[in-house]
């Protein structure tokens, strides 16, 4: 789990306290969406719901989200649509052509 926010982060550290699984192995991380704090191949999941489309540099950050997940990870975005879609199409594309894409990648498009 990473977010900006320190506040947030300890919210949800507290969260999964309340509710422990032995199960899922958590990290929580206080870092900024620009630049992931997260070894290459290090985790199995990447979710973003509404944040990439915020960041100055989205195929950098989406690139990033490759790199951080393992070859058999999970990529999830939730991104606003509309307008946008033609040009977040065409950055998901650029990005995954970059690196060869060994991950399932799921994408929502959210009409605006």
């Amino acid at each position: 789990m990473m977010d900006t926010s320190c506040d947030m982060v300890k919210l949800c550290k507290d969260a999964e306290q309340q509710m422990p699984n032995d199960n899922i192995e958590t990290s929580y991380i206080i870092g900024d969406e620009e630049y992931l704090p997260v070894k290459e191949n290090f985790v199995d999941l990447v979710i973003s719901c509404l944040g990439l489309h915020w960041t100055n540099d989205l195929p950098g950050a989406m690139i990033q989200c490759r790199l951080a997940l393992k070859s058999d990870g999970l990529f999830l975005e939730a991104i606003l649509s509309g307008e946008t879609q033609k040009y977040f199409t065409t950055i998901l594309f650029s990005a995954c052509s970059l690196y060869v894409c060994s991950c399932l990648i799921a994408i929502v498009l959210l009409s605006s």
